[in-house]
């Protein structure tokens, strides 16, 4: 949840009130689904994002009187007669101050890296309307909309290398974690949200790495090198009684990356961070031209939700 990630970070940098603006639904052919955020202060946006630039400046507008103190806004937006979707969005726009609890308990769940509960309350007579986390009693669909909000995604790296600088950027950009590790002992607690990239580049820690990796629930292990490199380290993993001969290894992937042509570090460095985005969101990757049916496919939860 990195555009969350980003919210909250501004959020408790600043000391003004601003507008968090919700997508709540959406109705045929949007660029961003129900869950997009958008933080906005007085002279526009902050962080976030609910389309691909078209309707941010038409929520500033409406998020003033917000920010200044009026109650929140349910707003409807027609995307067909003016951009290149064939859809609606509407969007809940409500004021928040420091402290609030709702990007507080955010913050607080992005830390403890534990996936959670959210909702947003549109249109009730009952319930003040706005975000916040949900702890029990399903809202009816018409008045809220509730999402799951997953952990940011970490990257572990064994190894140093070039492609290391331009990994740690695209990191950055996606809102993701990482971490550079001398040796599998300097692993955070893996989750499903941890993907670890092997790059030391000599066989005997490339060894280590894989006896202690392909035992933790590691949802991606990417395996830098060629395929007959990793074919060598897990013979002798087998040969040594270190990995069981019906183990499946779903989680290895070697030589790691989409074939994306990649020759350079920064290039290499793409196709790994492609084929973790697709193997963490439950995709095959491949061409959008390819896919049949919705691009919007939806994501897989990879952790238990408390409820």
């Amino acid at each position: 949840m990195s555009e969350l990630k980003s919210i909250v970070a501004e959020f408790t940098c600043r000391a003004e009130p601003m507008a968090l603006a919700t997508a709540v639904r959406t109705i045929g052919s949007t660029y961003r689904k129900p869950g997009a955020r958008l933080l906005l202060d007085t002279r526009g946006r902050v962080a976030g994002s609910l389309s691909s630039g078209c309707l941010e400046d038409e929520v500033a507008e409406l998020a003033r009187p917000v920010i200044a103190g009026g109650p929140p806004i349910l707003s409807s937006f027609d995307l067909r007669p003016r951009f290149g979707c064939n859809g609606t969005i509407e969007i809940l726009i409500e004021r928040v101050t420091p402290g609030n609890a709702f990007l507080t308990e955010a913050a607080q769940m992005l830390a403890a890296r534990v996936a959670w509960k959210a909702v947003t309350v549109f249109s009730s007579s009952t319930q003040p309307l706005g975000s916040a986390a949900w702890k029990v009693g399903a809202p009816p669909e018409d008045e809220a909309f509730v999402q799951t909000l997953l952990p940011p995604v970490r990257v572990v790296v064994i190894g140093d290398g070039l492609d290391n600088d331009a990994l740690i950027q695209f990191a950055a950009v996606l809102g993701w974690d990482i971490v550079l590790a001398a040796s599998p002992a300097e692993i955070p607690a893996p989750d499903a949200r941890t993907a670890v990239v092997v790059k030391a580049h000599k066989f005997g820690r490339d060894y280590a790495a894989l006896q202690a990796l392909l035992a933790l629930p590691v949802a991606y292990v990417g395996l830098m090198g060629p395929a007959r490199r990793k074919q060598q380290l897990l013979s002798l993993l087998l040969d040594d009684g270190l990995l069981s001969p019906n183990a499946p290894l779903t989680q290895l992937f070697g030589p790691a990356g989409i074939d994306v042509g990649a020759e350079t570090p920064a290039e290499i460095a793409l196709s790994i961070v492609a084929e973790i985005q697709a193997v963490l969101a439950g995709h095959a990757g491949g061409s959008l031209r390819d896919k049949r049916g919705s691009i919007h496919f939806p994501t897989r939860d990879l952790q238990p939700v408390p409820e």
